[in-house]
């Protein structure tokens, strides 16, 4: 794809640059609500293992398709407005053409400076040997991931990695028989940062 982009941009054919933007941001748009309103719900009620293997399996494609579309939708968005030149400062539209520019380079500069870093980072943590559900937790509110909604996933009452805060609260339980009031602490603390 990036490099019939190229061949376009050096051809300055307008058919192309305008088929690489429309088409562009087409699959990026249809990619990104399918991700949002299909997967996105499937995934929250999946089991932990569940979502883990699906995410490690997913993401690697992500990481590579996202940025190409973003990068390929705008460097063709760019070319369309200099060939139409609606960059031309005698434009009547000039305004807007500027303000979607605006826009789309801050939806950019969070797609690909804040969440593809968080996805990343989430990515290499889910492939250690022994994931940390914090860290991905924290990773995942950072990037605006996390919002919980419905009720949690079907046979879990507590959300983290496979060996992540249940483990520990069983572990905790088995060690502090007869002080219960350590528990209940450690399940409010975990209730605090699940919910």
């Amino acid at each position: 794809m990036v490099g019939g982009l190229v061949a376009t941009i050096a051809t300055d054919r307008l058919w192309a640059v305008d088929f690489f933007h429309v088409v562009g941001g087409g699959m990026w748009t249809a990619l990104d609500l399918f991700l949002g309103f299909v997967i996105g719900p499937i995934l929250g009620r999946l089991s932990i293992p569940a979502r883990t293997e699906l995410t490690t399996r997913l993401m690697p494609k992500m990481v590579l398709i996202m940025p190409t579309l973003v990068v390929c939708t705008l460097a063709a968005g760019w070319q369309l407005a200099r060939h139409l030149w609606y960059l031309d400062t005698s434009y009547s539209h000039r305004g807007w053409v500027v303000a979607s520019f605006v826009v789309v380079a801050v939806m950019a500069v969070a797609a690909l400076g804040l969440l593809e870093p968080a996805n990343i980072a989430v990515l290499f943590e889910l492939k250690k040997p022994v994931p940390d559900g914090e860290v991905i937790g924290r990773l995942n509110r950072s990037s605006g991931h996390s919002r919980r909604r419905g009720p949690p996933p079907p046979g879990t009452d507590l959300r983290g990695t496979p060996n992540g805060i249940r483990t520990r609260v069983t572990a905790l339980k088995g060690r502090c028989v007869g002080s219960a009031e350590l528990l209940e602490s450690a399940k409010a603390q975990v209730k605090t940062y699940l919910y």
